[in-house]
Formats: C-alpha cells, sequence, structure tokens
C-alpha cells in the first residue's frame, strides 16, 4: 500500500503523542470488533482494540440484549443460522461455562403482538440462545489476552489523520490525554462509523437516499431489562402478557410498545423486551439524555405493573438495565455496494460473499408499535466484501451493524451473530492486505474466502 506523502487532510492529531502502534487498529469491542481483533491476531499481525468503556462487549453486554437467534421461525421453513468461525467458537466455550442455554420460545415471529383472543394468532416456534452477559464480558477479556491483543479501554475515537485518502491514525481521547494510535489497516466497529466520520468519508445518520424510507428516519430504541424475585414456577408469562397488553390498550399503561416478550434467565429471574422510544439521537448529548431518561420511565411503569397486578411478580424488584439504550444503528456508511431489502429478500447470492445469515428481515416502523417481519425460506442471504469499503478510505474497513446498506434492512446484519461474522472477515482480511501489501479493494477476495472457509466460515 504505497502512499503518497503530500498534502494531510486532517492534522489536528498529528503533534499528539503516540499511545499505540499495530499492524491493525480496530476501534470497537462489540462482537464485530472481538472477532476482527481474534482474525487478525491469529494470522500474525500486531492488533490495537481501542474501546470507549472500561470493559468489552458492545450491546451483548452493554444493554444486555442477551439473545442470539438460532431460528426465529421454524414452521416457515427458516434454515437455522449457521454458527460458524469466531461466532461458534464463542458459542463453545459460553456452553463449557454453562453461561448459555438454548431456549424454544412459542409465539415469538408474529407480524405483530396482538395476544387478544381471535384477534391474530399467526405464531411460529423459535429457537433462541440465551447467554450470560457477565460471563462473557471477562470470556472476551480472556480470549484477547490469550491471542495478544493490546486493549485500550476508556478511549473515545474523536478524531484521525487521513493523508490521500488513507487513515494513518485515530485520535482517541483517554481519561488522561488525547493521544494516536497509528495503524496501517483500520477496521471501524464502533456501530456508528465514528472512523469513516471522522475522516470524511460519507456515512449517513438514520434514513437517506435510496433507504427505501423518507430521508431523515431515526429508527425507534427498545432495550431489555431484568426482574428478580420472580415466582418462576407458577408463573404463565403469555397470561401475564395478555393481562398486560388488555391493560396499555386502555391507555393505563403508557408505553408505545406492544407486548412483552420475556425469557426465563434463571429460577426467579425473568428478562423482558418491551420498551420503545422515538427519535431518539445518540448522537446529539441533550437529546440522548432525554431518550435514556424515557426508556427507564418505561422499564420502571412496566416493572410497577407487573408487581401490582400480576402475582407471581408480588416479591419482585429490578435489577438491571443496562449502561445505554439499544440502538439497532445510527450511521451507516456508503460503501463499493449499497445491500438491499431486495438482495436479502431475495437470497442473492453474491461473488464476494464474505457471511451468510438466515435470521428475518426486521422493519422497525419509525413511528409505529411494532415490528414487521419477513422469513426466508430454505435458504440464506450472504453479505458482499464490497459493503465493508468505505468510499473515499483506502485504508479502512467497516464491520457489523454500519455496513453499507438500506435502513430498511438493517436489522438483519446487526444483529450480534452476523457482527461476529463481518467482524471476521475484516480481521482476516486486513491480516491478507498485510502480508499481501496490498490495500482492500486490491485483495483477491478468492484468497479472502479460501482463508475464511478454512477457518470455518460458511460461504455457501
Amino acid at each position: 500500500m504505497a502512499r503518497k506523502k503530500t498534502e494531510v487532510t486532517s492534522n489536528r492529531g498529528e503533534t499528539l503523542p503516540v499511545g499505540a502502534e499495530a499492524d491493525v487498529v480496530v476501534a470497537g469491542s462489540g462482537p464485530a470488533g472481538i472477532a476482527a481483533c481474534l482474525a487478525a491476531r491469529r494470522r500474525g499481525m500486531s492488533v490495537v482494540l481501542v474501546e470507549r468503556f472500561p470493559f468489552l462487549g458492545g450491546m451483548s453486554t452493554q444493554i444486555p440484549i442477551a439473545t442470539w437467534p438460532l431460528n426465529t421461525a421454524v414452521e416457515t421453513g427458516e434454515m437455522d443460522m449457521p454458527y460458524d468461525g469466531i461466532l461458534g467458537e464463542v458459542l463453545e466455550r459460553l456452553q463449557k461455562l454453562g453461561a448459555i442455554e438454548l431456549k424454544t420460545v412459542l409465539r415469538d415471529g408474529v407480524e405483530r403482538f396482538v395476544p387478544i383472543a381471535g384477534e391474530n394468532d399467526n405464531v411460529a416456534t423459535s429457537k433462541w440462545y440465551l447467554f450470560d452477559p457477565e460471563e462473557l464480558k471477562f470470556l472476551y477479556f480472556d480470549m484477547l489476552h490469550e491471542a495478544g491483543v493490546k486493549l485500550r479501554v476508556n478511549s473515545l475515537v474523536v478524531d484521525t489523520v487521513v493523508r490521500d485518502g488513507a487513515v494513518e491514525a485515530i485520535v482517541a481521547e483517554t481519561l488522561t490525554r488525547r493521544e494516536q494510535i497509528r495503524g496501517r489497516i483500520f477496521i471501524d466497529a464502533t456501530g456508528s462509523a465514528d472512523i469513516v466520520a471522522r475522516a470524511g468519508a460519507p456515512a449517513v445518520y438514520g434514513s437517506g437516499d435510496n433507504d427505501g424510507v423518507p430521508a431523515g428516519l431515526i429508527m425507534p430504541t427498545s432495550t431489555t431489562f431484568r426482574i428478580a424475585g420472580v415466582d418462576t414456577e407458577h408463573l404463565d408469562m403469555y397470561e401475564t402478557a395478555v393481562i398486560y397488553e388488555e391493560h396499555r390498550r386502555r391507555g393505563e399503561l403508557n408505553v408505545p410498545l406492544e407486548g412483552l416478550f420475556w425469557q426465563v434467565v434463571c429460577h426467579g429471574v425473568i428478562q423482558i423486551f418491551g420498551t420503545r422510544v422515538f427519535n431518539v439521537n445518540p448522537l446529539d448529548p441533550e437529546n440522548a439524555a432525554q431518550g435514556e431518561m424515557e426508556q427507564r420511565r418505561q422499564i420502571r411503569e412496566i416493572a410497577g405493573f407487573l408487581k401490582k397486578e400480576i402475582p407471581a411478580f408480588r416479591n419482585s424488584r429490578l435489577i438491571n438495565t443496562g449502561v445505554s439504550v439499544g440502538m439497532i444503528g445510527t450511521r451507516r456508511i456508503r460503501g463499493d455496494y449499497f445491500l438491499t431489502q431486495r438482495d436479502i429478500l431475495e437470497a442473492k447470492k453474491f461473488e464476494d460473499v464474505i457471511a451468510t445469515g438466515t435470521y428475518r428481515l426486521e422493519v422497525w416502523e419509525p413511528e409505529g408499535t411494532n415490528v414487521r417481519f419477513n422469513h426466508l425460506s430454505g435458504t440464506w442471504y450472504t453479505i458482499p466484501f464490497r459493503c465493508m469499503l468505505p468510499r473515499g478510505l483506502e485504508n479502512v474497513m467497516v464491520a457489523g451493524s454500519a455496513i453499507s446498506g438500506q435502513y430498511i434492512a438493517m436489522a438483519t446484519w446487526a444483529i450480534m451473530p452476523m457482527c461476529y461474522k463481518t467482524g471476521q472477515a475484516a480481521g482476516t482480511a486486513a491480516a491478507l492486505c498485510i502480508q499481501g501489501k496490498a490495500a482492500p479493494r486490491q485483495l483477491s477476495v478468492p484468497l479472502l474466502q479460501e482463508t475464511l472457509r478454512r477457518d470455518g466460515m460458511f460461504l455457501g
């Protein structure tokens, strides 16, 4: 990747001290960032991980949305999600720790949650993994330490140093100073395309051109929370959800989302998904504060209702609300390919495939109270390598929810299992680029695919 040393397009970080330097710099420690680090390091690259929080995991440990889908609509013919590569390794290690369990949940995969008798009984059996986010927090540290990844937490990406379309360093704000993190290849796994946006490359917040919906829409936020002290032995949670929805429809609860989606975590503990907050911009400090407060208001109202109205919750207590609201996505890049809803629904098989999935296509209505689902039957969709290559940048790849694609389709690839897959592809590609002295766009895709297959990835 020879570079001409000419004008620097952003030099605000050039006089700052260098905190770390590596072959591959990964920003963001969610599933995409974790997999990217491991994939690159295992191929002999020096790797630095830059994370804004003091712990690792992103949405897998912050919220905690502690569920991964295996199959969300058995009756429709949906295939099981491939748990391959590093994702499969994480699953296996959690199983050995006794920290993950496959749950069969009835009445999931509904077109809308309407538990009132006779209105809509369209249900499908589903299978989800429920994992322990606290065990996962340490497992991530353990795996990266084993691999020899250099970890830097409490480090927020605030700028970049760019020369001739190549990022030479990201600028991180730590608790003691602002510093450069220099590298040869950068992987943006922040979930909000922080490196790409700071480098001045195209990244759209909310919906934009060709997104299948009007421009300027912001996807609503939701989250899970946990309640302890529940009499789970005598709890009929579906009946509870019916009672809850009847009260909500009468206006006795000020919560927009239809229904309660739930899982028993362990004896006495229930995890509930049941909130929705509209028009929250996490990139705006004041608006984000309002959204965080409203999310927690809804959680307290739901928990209070259950404690008052449902006997099994009489001695219950709210024990966990997560670090932040659950956001499917903020910014998305504009890359060499723009993945569409049609690509997913038609299960398009791309020549430059680097990951496969079977998860349903979710459409979160910007002002709606439910979620619309579409399921693939008997096949899988593919993610092309070109979606990870941001326009205007030579040595940056994006992994996770911020890859290039339509707003109305992004919930399909933003789920955590898919983030592991695009992360592994990015980390592997970074190592091959450095070994072959090539930029990502010059990389042999067949070589990348061959390498991913050898490392256990199913590409079709």
